[in-house]
Parts: C-alpha cells; sequence; structure tokens
C-alpha cells in the first residue's frame, strides 16, 4: 500500500474499499496499479516492480508485506539488524538496514504527494480530511491562530462539498417501537428469526452461536446452538420438524434479516416448497428485526 499517486504505473481507479488495521481503525482504498522501486543491495540497488499496489491516502508511508512477498516466490529473513530479501533463484537482492526497529527504504516522491514536508500548502479541504472532518472554517481559524503549526494553508483554496460527511451525516426514518401490522392470530403464522454470536466463549459441545426462532402470537422462543452460522438451515429443519410433530402446524412466514445464513439456494428453496413467505428487512437496519434483536 502507498499514499503516493506519482510513483505508480498504469493507475486505475477502484471503489473504495475499507481496510481494517490492528487498532479497530479503518481507511479506504481507492486505486490499484504497479510500483517500481529501488531497494538497497549492499553498494548497489535493485529495482523491483510491485504489482497489484493499493492507493491509501490515509497513510503516510509505503508498506510492503511480507505475505506478499512469499506469495510471489520471494523470502525475506531478519538478521543482524538487517533484512534480506532473495528471489526465487535464492539470490540476495536486498539488504534493507534497521532504522529504529523498521526496516526503511528511501525513496523520492513528488512535493504534491508528500504528506510530511515541513511546510505543505494544503487547501482548506485538505485541511479538513486531515483533521478528521471538522468544519472547514474551524480547521482555518486554527491555522491563523497559530494553534497548528509546521503547516501552511493555500489561502486562495475554497471550501466545497464533502461526500464522506453528507453521507455521515444522513439519517434514516426513526422505526417505530410499536409492532408493525397486526400480531398473528395463530401459532406459527410469523415467526421471528435471528443468529446470536460470535460468543467471546466456547460453550459445551464447542458451540458459538446460537440462532432463535420466536413465534409472533405467543412470543414463545426457541433456540438451537451452533458452531457455525451455516448450521442454520439444519437448525430450522429441526424447529419446523418440532412445530409440526408437537403443534400440528407450519410455519406461514419467516421475518429474518438480509444475513447469508438465510439466502443459501438449500434454505430459499426450501421455503419455496413448503410455500412459507420469507419477509426480509431493510438492508442495514436491524432495527426492523426488532423482536429478534431485542431478544438477543
Amino acid at each position: 500500500m502507498t499514499p503516493y499517486h506519482s510513483l505508480l504505473t498504469n493507475y486505475s481507479i477502484i471503489a473504495p474499499k475499507a481496510i481494517s488495521t490492528a487498532n479497530k481503525h479503518s481507511f479506504n482504498v481507492i486505486g490499484c496499479r504497479s510500483l517500481k522501486l529501488d531497494i538497497p543491495n549492499g553498494k548497489s540497488t535493485t529495482l523491483i516492480m510491485l504489482k497489484e499496489v493499493l492507493h491509501a491516502l490515509d497513510i503516510t508511508a509505503t508498506l510492503i508485506s511480507v505475505g506478499h512477498i512469499d506469495q510471489a516466490r520471494y523470502s525475506a529473513t531478519a538478521k543482524g539488524s538487517t533484512c534480506t530479501i532473495f528471489n526465487v533463484n535464492r539470490h540476495t537482492v536486498g539488504l534493507i538496514p534497521a532504522q529504529n526497529g523498521l526496516y526503511k527504504i528511501e525513496h523520492r516522491v513528488a512535493a504534491s504527494d508528500h504528506a510530511l514536508l515541513a511546510n505543505p500548502a494544503l487547501t482548506i479541504m485538505d485541511l479538513h480530511w486531515c483533521m478528521g472532518h471538522i468544519a472547514p472554517e474551524a480547521a482555518k481559524w486554527l491555522i491563523m491562530e497559530g494553534l497548528i503549526t509546521r503547516v501552511s494553508l493555500n489561502s486562495g483554496s475554497k471550501a466545497k462539498p464533502c461526500d464522506t460527511c453528507t453521507y455521515t451525516k444522513m439519517a434514516c426514518q426513526p422505526v417505530s417501537k410499536e409492532h408493525e401490522g397486526e400480531k398473528s392470530k395463530e401459532v406459527s403464522g410469523k415467526v421471528h428469526t435471528d443468529i446470536w454470536g460470535l460468543s467471546p466463549i466456547k460453550i459445551l459441545g464447542n458451540k458459538s452461536y446460537y440462532v432463535s426462532f420466536t413465534d409472533d402470537k405467543t412470543c414463545y422462543t426457541q433456540t438451537y446452538s451452533l458452531a457455525l452460522k451455516s448450521d442454520t438451515f439444519e437448525a430450522y429443519l429441526k424447529y419446523e420438524a418440532w412445530l409440526h410433530t408437537q403443534h400440528d402446524v407450519t410455519v406461514k412466514m419467516l421475518c429474518s434479516d438480509y444475513g447469508g445464513k438465510y439466502l443459501s439456494t438449500n434454505f430459499s428453496n426450501h421455503l419455496a416448497n413448503q410455500g412459507t413467505l420469507h419477509r426480509l428487512t431493510v438492508h442495514n437496519m436491524p432495527e426492523k428485526n426488532g423482536v429478534s434483536e431485542r431478544l438477543n
């Protein structure tokens, strides 16, 4: 991954993709292509081509994955404060000394690409993004008051609409806390279901999830412990068999979210063959599956 657009060749834009970090933060990659890099190799350097490099604006240095080095059939070893990189023929192509505990390669980048120059002339929107999307005028005030140092602002730049701010400020219509529609007048006329997990502690049988089935008329709930989410369909068959044997009824309507465990081919075909209606909640609105969510 790299923040430097100018280093990438044959650049192509991709749909923003979120990458999670070890501290549970995330950032987006917006492009992908190849990157040529000179790595030190004793008294000389070796030119290598990194493929499928992701362009991420929110990181401050180019990061190279040891796992991807291995996938390319290269290898890397760290010994004596030096990282040695070998090619597929076991020839040394890089000797990278350690600097403050990290193996760094210095490479030149365009001034417009470097986010850590002593006095970068940022536009008002660049500053808005760097300061965590605070109001552009507030970010500008921090510069004018000298509360942010080593940063200069392009005075001719103007504030523009920010797609990220617009998206995060959008609100959906409030979900009613009351029961939507009439309650079912018969047992199994409507059944609410959802999965809970992953449990931080496994229960007996090495199970980490449970699936619940709640009857809308009686609010009676059956739960089944699961080792995997993919076991949901098997649990539903058990619940269906219990209803048929103990109450001589079948499920008229099954209410669930858009989880993949409820949308598998086997599950969908079975519901269709049994004549059971499958009512799905609105995407990304678990509140619509309120009966099961409150149970969890």
